[in-house]
């Protein structure tokens, strides 16, 4: 079964209300036995280019108590491995990876529903909606079978054009300076969530396969910005249904990721 993303639409929408965009990598890896590691690396683009060094020096790392809240997100069984505060080339964030025994008790929000605290400028981890998780059930095997169950999205046809777009929803013009404002909130903005099989991948009717990586999502709008009025003309409407944005720009443009079905199966040894 197809299932439309409403996560485009919500990263979009996300970000016009912040101060800068994100950056987010995370890779979940699976070993034979069922145990694995989770790598989270978060950073803030342009997040603090108002201040100076040493007002930039000042600003508070993300404690421990964070890291603990992440794993704590990711299910009962995961575990804080290391953590480290960022601060390169012109962005804050960090670097955590996790460990679990059991990948049947992890779950992955693909929303990443977390609030950024803007007094602060740090990443508050919240508790997310539990109908916007990617969920897992494995069983062992002569051959290992993973299944990946992500959450269900209602099943919406794909617009063939921008006019379709428009057409369902209104249209709301902006000025030459909003769109520069806006544009320049997306520039360097991707996410990438990636799960790698620690073994030989004999089976798997996943839509993104690169070797033993599965890709579940890549976005990175550096590709739909080289074309400024295609997406001047996708911001300056209001779709009916946040289905109807992700389908299209999934559609136009094949390098960003989205795996488009409800349930994927890997099987390796």
């Amino acid at each position: 079964m197809r299932r439309t993303t409403s996560l485009v639409f919500a990263a979009l929408c996300g970000l016009i209300l912040l101060s800068g965009c994100w950056d987010i990598k995370v890779k979940l890896t699976v070993k034979p036995d069922g145990s694995g590691t989770i790598e989270e690396k978060v950073m803030l683009v342009d997040f603090f280019t108002d201040l100076g060094e040493e007002e930039k020096s000042r600003v508070p790392g993300y404690e421990e108590s964070y890291f603990h809240e992440r794993a704590a997100d990711y299910g009962e069984d995961v575990q804080v491995v290391k953590f480290e505060n960022l601060q390169e080339n012109g962005k804050f964030g960090y670097f955590a990876r996790f460990s679990f025994t059991d990948i049947n008790r992890v779950k992955v929000d693909e929303n990443f529903s977390q609030i950024i605290d803007l007094d602060s400028g740090l990443m508050k981890a919240t508790s997310s909606d539990s109908a916007n998780y990617i969920n897992f059930v494995y069983i062992k095997g002569k051959n290992n079978l993973l299944t990946v169950s992500f959450p269900h999205r209602e099943n919406v046809p794909a617009p063939d054009s921008t006019e379709d777009i428009i057409e369902s929803g209104e249209k709301k013009e902006m000025s030459d300076e909003e769109f520069a404002v806006l544009t320049s909130f997306f520039e360097d903005m991707s996410i990438l969530l990636d799960l790698e099989i620690k073994g030989k991948i004999v089976r798997t009717d996943a839509s993104y396969v690169e070797k033993n990586t599965i890709k579940l999502i890549e976005l990175n709008f550096k590709e739909i910005l080289e074309d400024k009025e295609k997406f001047r003309a996708l911001m300056e409407m209001e779709a009916a249904t946040p289905a109807l944005w992700g389908d299209y720009i999934q559609k136009e443009y094949p390098a960003i990721k989205y795996e488009p079905q409800d349930k994927v199966e890997i099987e390796f040894k």
